[in-house]
Formats: structure tokens, sequence, C-alpha cells
């Protein structure tokens, strides 16, 4: 896990990708202070649909709005029938959570940082680690240099 605390909000980096890896993540979100909790996941195709639908229900109760991508590798599912199971686990304890779907990590990425409240806490469950870690830290030295 990482941790980036920017001026108005925090990103948290992590690879939780099954149900259990996310419901302990669950259990240490909870106990964060935050105005609101946005999270940034996917859904993996070589995983029972049950399981991918486990692991979004646990996001989908766990954050107060979602954005919906997709991984490079889809492992054996296509990206609607990945698309449709997460929206339903999301949906599922509740039916009003915002979810915006933006199919391209860093895109999705961008999205948050570029919409992030103040004293928002943003969850990163991210496929390419390197990449992400890159991209705080472009957005990092931006902050900085607009100083």
């Amino acid at each position: 896990m990482n941790t980036y605390q920017f001026p108005d909000f925090e990103v948290i980096v992590d690879y939780a990708h099954n149900t259990h890896g996310v419901g302990k993540f669950a259990e240490f979100l909870n106990a964060t202070e935050a105005t609101r909790k946005v999270g940034v996941v996917s859904g993996l195709g070589d995983r029972r649909d049950e399981d991918t639908l486990g692991f979004a229900r646990i996001a989908g109760k766990m954050f107060d709005e979602v954005v919906l991508r997709q991984d490079r590798d889809l492992r054996g599912k296509t990206a609607e029938q990945l698309k449709e199971i997460m929206m339903r686990g999301l949906r599922l304890d509740a039916p009003e959570l915002p979810i915006t779907y933006i199919e391209n990590e860093m895109e999705a990425i961008d999205h948050v940082l570029n919409t992030a409240q103040p004293g928002s806490v943003i969850v990163l469950f991210t496929e390419n680690i390197q990449a992400t870690i890159e991209k705080l830290e472009a957005y990092e030295a931006k902050l900085k240099a607009a100083v």
C-alpha cells in the first residue's frame, strides 16, 4: 500500500483484486476519516462471476463514489461482461452509488485527481503499479511547481 498526501486530499494505491483483499482493505478504510471515499476499481476475467460480484459488492459498500475501469489484460472475459458484473455488484447494496465508467486506467486516475474534493480519500486498486506511481509523482511535481 502506498499513500500520497496532497494539499486537499489523500490517495492510497493498492493491489487488492480479490474479495478477501478488498474486505481487509474495507476494514482499514472504514477507520479512515474522510469527507468522501472514492474508489477506482476493476474486475478480473479469470475469477468466477460470483467472486467478481462479491468483490464489487464490498467496493460498493466501501466507497461514496466509484470509477469503474478495465485492466489491459481482461483474462478471458470481455470488457462488457466484466462491466456488467461489476456494475451489478457495486449497486447491489448501494443502488444510488455514483459510478463513472472510464475504461482506461490512466484516464480514470486523471479523472479522480482532477475532480477530487477537499478532505476526500481516493483509493486506486491498480493493475499497473509503476505507471500509477509515476502519474502520482508527476501530479505532485506539478502541484509543487505551481506554488
